[in-house]
């Protein structure tokens, strides 16, 4: 226990308190402690040895990679490399490209969420997003239909 002006400073079960002598009340001190942690921080990383599912779009004029999570579309000769989804935390899967070459369908897994996500394929724009099943699975092999309007895929269940 310590003493100040006004209160008193205790440890109760490893939590901070703080005793107000003129109410006579104690309250819990909120304590939030961030720790420096390198493996978690935000990062530019080479992850061209964690490239997973490769697509080139009809046009052959680019190509999309699912590598660490990400979706990163890529030019056959000249131009920027996109990152498609941009979302840390959450790991992205699967891209295909839509036969008009126009967009990506990615499925998006979170914490207790999968979602299946239609990007433009310049990475700009909305979204458009679908929910899937809220049991748990995993899903695979995203089909375009050719005139690019319907999406077929399997799953675990």
């Amino acid at each position: 226990m310590s003493g100040g002006p006004g209160g008193l400073v205790y440890d109760q079960l490893g939590e901070i308190y703080l005793y107000d002598t003129s109410s006579g009340q104690s309250h819990m001190v909120p304590i939030d402690v961030t720790g420096d942690l390198p493996e978690v921080r935000a990062r530019i990383e080479n992850v061209s040895t964690q490239i997973d599912h490769v697509g080139i779009s009809p046009t052959g004029l680019r190509a999309v990679f699912e590598a660490h999570g990400e979706i990163l579309t890529v030019p056959a000769k000249k131009g920027p490399t996109r990152d498609i989804t941009n979302t840390p935390g959450v790991m992205e899967r699967s891209p295909a490209w839509s036969p008009d070459g126009q967009s990506l369908l990615i499925f998006l897994m979170s914490p207790g969420c999968t979602a299946l996500h239609v990007s433009s394929q310049t990475g700009s724009g909305e979204v458009k997003k679908f929910a899937l099943a809220k049991e748990p699975a995993y899903y695979f092999d995203p089909v375009w239909s050719p005139d690019s309007k319907l999406l077929a895929f399997r799953d675990t269940a």
